[in-house]
């Protein structure tokens, strides 16, 4: 589960961290990636590698717009496995907490993570792409 402002982060634009999450979604028919963001425009107009993974594999990887009620929530945070942990108190600096242990920390995050999808839609940039 990923929320960001626009998913322009150095650590999401890296060829390993692409590469890991296709594999890991390509080979886990179980595995579900979830990425809310604030800016969807931003996401789409610059033509991010995560939009051509989630048109290949829509029933594996979900990408919503944060619904505006939420433009206030200045984190960006990726909780894997119910435990670990990239967390950014600051959604424009790269300083980061990074915790791949701390299960209350990430039960916090994917409760508001969980709020914040459940009132958010696809975008319509996403509808357009036929995601």
């Amino acid at each position: 589960f990923v929320f960001s402002h626009n998913f322009y982060c150095a650590i999401y634009y890296t060829n390993e961290v692409f590469e890991r999450l296709r594999n890991l979604l390509l080979n886990n028919k179980n595995s579900l990636a979830r990425i809310l963001v604030q800016d969807m425009n931003f996401l789409v107009k610059h033509g991010h590698r995560i939009v051509e993974l989630a048109r290949r594999l829509p029933t594996s990887i979900e990408i919503r717009e944060a619904n505006k009620r939420f433009e206030h929530v200045n984190t960006c945070y990726a909780v894997a496995d119910n435990h670990g942990v990239i967390l950014r108190t600051d959604a424009f600096r790269f300083d980061a907490k990074v915790d791949y242990h701390d299960p209350r920390l990430a039960k916090d995050l994917l409760k508001q993570f969980n709020e914040m999808w459940e009132q958010s839609e696809p975008s319509t940039e996403m509808q357009r792409l036929h995601i």
